[in-house]
Formats: C-alpha cells, sequence, structure tokens
C-alpha cells in the first residue's frame, strides 16, 4: 500500500514535522551510533513522505541503505531483514525513554518498510488504557517529584473564558519550572489527558507523576473566581488550593493569569520547602 503526501496530512503531520522529527531521532544515541540504522531510518522516512512507499522493498533498501550490487538477491540474503529487526527494537527503545514526549512517533510494522507516523500521545494513552493495570508511580529521582497540569474546568462557553483558562494551564506549566524540587510535562501533552482519564490516580501512573495541578474557571456577571488546586495523585489528597477573584476582559486577561500564576508560585515556594522537610527530615529554617 503506497502512502502518499495525502496520507501523512491526514494523519496532521506535514512533511516538514516529520522531517524535523527524523533529525531530533538521528542525533539520538540510539541511532546516532550506528550509520547502518540512521540511514535506514532516513531513507524510508524520506520515501515515504516524498511518495515513494511503493518502491520500499528488500532490494531498494539493500543497494540505497547497505550498498550491495545490483546483483543481491533477497531471497538468498536476509541481511535487510536483520537490520528491520534491530530498527524496529531501536524505535521501541528510543519512545521509552528520550522520545516518550515527542509529538511523532515512528513505526515500522513487521513484514513492511513503510513506516508508520501516528500521534504519539494518542498511541501512549491507548497503550496504557489497553494494559490495565497501570505501572504504579515511580519512586522521587535525584531529589525531583514529577507534576502535571491539567486543563482547568470551566463551564461558561464564552470563548473568553475558554481562552483565559487554557492560558491559565500554559502559564502554570511553565512557571512550575521555577520550582527546583519538580520536573513539569509538557503542557502539549498533559493537557490532552483529560479526553481519556478521569481519574487522577490514572494521570498519575501514566506520567509517573507524584502530583497534579488543576482548577476550576466560575463566572458570574463581570466576576471571575479561579481556584487552583494541588493534589497528591496515589492518595488523592488535596494537599494545597488558592482561591483568587478578578475582573476579566478581552484586555487585561493576559495580566490577570500572570498576576493569578505569580501568586500561585510564590505559594509553591512556600510549599516546596515544607514537602522538602517531609521528604529529607531537613528542618524549613534551615533552607528558610
Amino acid at each position: 500500500m503506497q502512502a502518499t503526501k495525502s496520507s501523512t496530512a491526514e494523519l496532521k503531520f506535514s512533511n516538514e514535522e516529520i522531517s524535523r522529527q527524523i533529525e531530533k531521532m538521528l542525533t539520538d544515541p540510539h541511532f546516532s551510533h550506528s550509520e547502518i540504522l540512521r540511514n535506514f531510518l532516513k531513507f524510508i522516512v524520506t520515501e515515504t513522505i516524498e511518495g515513494r512507499s511503493n518502491c520500499l522493498k528488500e532490494y531498494t533498501i539493500a543497494l540505497n541503505v547497505l550498498n550491495k550490487p545490483i546483483t543481491f538477491k533477497p531471497k538468498e540474503n536476509c541481511i535487510v531483514r536483520i537490520h528491520a529487526v534491530r530498527l524496529r527494537k531501536a524505535l521501541v527503545d528510543y519512545y521509552t525513554t528520550s522520545g516518550a514526549m515527542d509529538d511523532i512517533r515512528i513505526t515500522l510494522p513487521k513484514g513492511n518498510y513503510v513506516p508508520d507516523f501516528t500521534d504519539n500521545m494518542d498511541y501512549v494513552l491507548n497503550s496504557v488504557l489497553s494494559h490495565q493495570p497501570l505501572p504504579q508511580v515511580g519512586p522521587y529521582m535525584d531529589g525531583h517529584m514529577t507534576a502535571a497540569v491539567i486543563p482547568f474546568h470551566y463551564q461558561d462557553k464564552k470563548q473568553l473564558v475558554k481562552n483565559f483558562s487554557d492560558g491559565l494551564g500554559i502559564q502554570l506549566s511553565s512557571a512550575l519550572m521555577k520550582i527546583k524540587s519538580l520536573s513539569v510535562i509538557s503542557y502539549n501533552i498533559s493537557r490532552r489527558v483529560p479526553e481519556k482519564f478521569t481519574d487522577v490516580r490514572d494521570i498519575g501512573h501514566l506520567f509517573h507523576a507524584q502530583y497534579v495541578f488543576t482548577g476550576d474557571v466560575q463566572c458570574q456577571k463581570n466576576s471571575t473566581r479561579v481556584t487552583v488546586q494541588m493534589i497528591k495523585t496515589d492518595t488523592l489528597e488535596q494537599v494545597w488550593s488558592q482561591t483568587f477573584e478578578r475582573k476579566v476582559t478581552e484586555t487585561n486577561s493576559f495580566k490577570v493569569q500572570d498576576e493569578i500564576i505569580d501568586q500561585v508560585i510564590k505559594s509553591m515556594q512556600k510549599q516546596d520547602k515544607i514537602l522538602l522537610e517531609k521528604r529529607t527530615g531537613v528542618s524549613i529554617m534551615a533552607v528558610a
């Protein structure tokens, strides 16, 4: 089956996006240490996005990737299949580690040399949903905890409220990186999780996150009330919460977002000292 340029568009990825993904992957140790794997991956992806996937056969790969002579006979030599197995394993290892949060997942189906381009987060979510129970929340790594921000809940259907709520999530995710003890999941990934999961424990398991940040945006006439919450994923305990009331308009929404997030981060920096004491036994006074 031929994968043409239009088929990659249907997958919501342009040729340029796929090319950038490949360039990123080729510099990763999973591929950079093997010239054959680099050339194999780049060749099959390039041929596919340029509309020549029907030419991806053992023979053409042998000539163009492995520099075999034109007398090469695939039925008598399984070298292409051997390297295809190596490439499939390298792809799995890459997306299990350094490529776990990439937008595009490239796979090589068994029995085929035409790569598939899929939404990586959809792949991860569907994989988790089909393999129960979910893995346990991981331990602290080098004193760091992992946190994810999921979209703020709102009922008002006005575009201003929608944009304001989404902006809070984006800003909070970025600002939380100032907390030294936190590793923060990309909001571009975590914002889509509620489409699949409603249980905070499942979200924690998915990202190996100890904490989830979320909240509510409520509107009444000219007043907007924002509640921000920090939830411990394994116990569902709300360990911190703060409420803000502001007047939000088209002209001040960014300013209000900044004010709220600034207050949240100041509170979280104080909270971080408390969490540090719980984890290490260090007195709060010692780090104040």
